[in-house]
């Protein structure tokens, strides 16, 4: 329905509501949005180029970015840029076994032309093969949502499938990495998976990897459609469990606000006592954290700056919930 509603203001449409009846029309690379209750509206080729995989009118989440939606933070998401017959921005980062190889494929891809091939050609289990992905920028202990399009080649049956994501600081020097999703089962046509991944504190780039391993069989695997970017609209979902205290989490505004309110001149205090390098993770979580908890970063460092108590922290916590930005 956001698509809708996006696609209807840059064609030109009203900007109300969105109905049930709305609908987006593909033909041939073509583009309408018909309004509920309006007249179909052309969109202008250029917003269309941006969000069509190919002719036949599929939307490739990895072209999404538009109005609000935050932006893909992996570059060449959608394997359509090759280069010495790799998509460009990813390179082989493990082969082990006859024929273990990363290449670009057109022979089948989610969307587009091209998808990116993981061939794992030697049925043993200590073969592998593992692509590395582009530099991302992220923000440290922020939710971030992954998705991606992946589906088995030549008739196998994946298993072994596992995707990490590797942290890097802000020289670039590498930190540890994260299981998004561990010898995952991957069957049938192309699948749509969805993961959470959290940086860690003081983590400034991030790179994805796809990784194929431990099957005893030959495995080949397509990847498409790479989308990773900040989940603003889910920093209160965790590991699946919804609380108010996650949904209702403070801006970083509102609770600067209500910690001076509770005592003038704590601001200051606070922004004194900040630790000047900027890849320190509090200086981090001072300038640019969304939303205030309990036990994140910003929260402890001016529970301990000032002395406050738990009850404390969480009664201004609380207040700040009410502040009007």
């Amino acid at each position: 329905m956001a698509i809708v509603k996006a696609l209807r203001r840059l064609a030109g449409g009203s900007f109300g509501l969105v109905g049930a009846t709305d609908q987006i029309a593909c033909d041939a690379g073509a583009m309408t949005v018909t309004p509920t209750g309006g007249v179909q509206q052309s969109v202008p080729a250029a917003i269309a180029a941006r969000v069509l995989g190919d002719a036949a009118g599929r939307v490739r989440p990895s072209k999404l970015n538009i109005g609000s939606m935050a932006a893909n933070l992996c570059p060449n998401g959608d394997m359509e840029d090759v280069a010495g017959g790799l998509p460009v921005g990813w390179s082989l980062l493990n082969a082990v076994g006859a024929g273990s190889s990363i290449s670009a494929f057109t022979d089948a891809s989610y969307a587009g032309t091209t998808s990116l091939l993981l061939s794992k050609a030697t049925a043993t289990t200590s073969s592998a093969v593992a692509a590395l992905g582009p530099r991302m920028d992220v923000t440290p202990l922020a939710l971030h949502g992954l998705g991606f399009y992946v589906a088995p080649m030549a008739g196998t049956t994946t298993s072994g499938f596992t995707v990490q994501a590797f942290w890097y600081d802000r020289t670039d020097t590498y930190v540890t990495a994260s299981n998004l999703l561990d010898n995952g089962p991957i069957a049938g046509a192309w699948n749509e998976i969805s993961l959470p991944a959290t940086p860690p504190a003081g983590c400034t780039y991030g790179r994805l990897a796809f990784i194929l391993a431990e099957a005893s069989t030959a495995q080949y695997v397509g990847i498409d459609a790479v989308l990773f970017r900040p989940a603003l609209g889910a920093l209160g979902i965790r590991d699946a469990a919804i609380t108010p205290t996650k949904l209702y989490a403070p801006t970083r505004g509102q609770f600067f606000r209500a910690l001076e309110n509770s005592a003038a001149g704590r601001v200051a205090t606070v922004t004194d006592a900040v630790p000047s390098d900027r890849g320190d993770a509090i200086n981090i979580a001072f300038a640019h954290a969304q939303f205030v908890t309990q036990s994140g970063v910003l929260a402890q460092f001016v529970k301990t700056t000032l002395g406050l108590t738990d009850a404390q922290l969480a009664a201004i916590i609380a207040a700040a919930r009410s502040v009007t930005e």
